[in-house]
């Protein structure tokens, strides 16, 4: 240990607890360390899957206001409106038709 010298040069006794905090603080900062990192690793994977569900959303949108965009009845128009509320809502890129 770094401070063994330093106790030894002025004639004093080392501390056993200057060791034992020491581990305390190493397996404190490890655990600290670890938890942050697999906060972090949960944070990315969830955007990640909110990601892909918000593509899946999109794409099946698109193509369904491809489908109603020359409805004949109302029934149509309103199933049409529905979905083109649905990708303004999640805010998809795709052109409307």
């Amino acid at each position: 240990m770094p401070l063994r010298r330093f106790f030894a040069a002025r004639g004093l006794k080392y501390p056993v607890a200057y060791s034992r905090l020491t581990v305390v603080a190493g397996v404190l900062a490890a655990m600290a360390i670890s938890i942050v990192v697999s906060i972090q690793a949960v944070q990315q994977t969830q955007r990640e899957g909110e990601l892909r569900q918000r593509q899946a959303v999109c794409a099946v949108a698109d193509r369904m206001v491809k489908v109603y965009s020359t409805p004949s009845t109302q029934t149509g128009r309103e199933a049409g409106e529905a979905w083109q509320q649905l990708r303004m809502l999640f805010r998809c890129q795709g052109g409307t038709p």
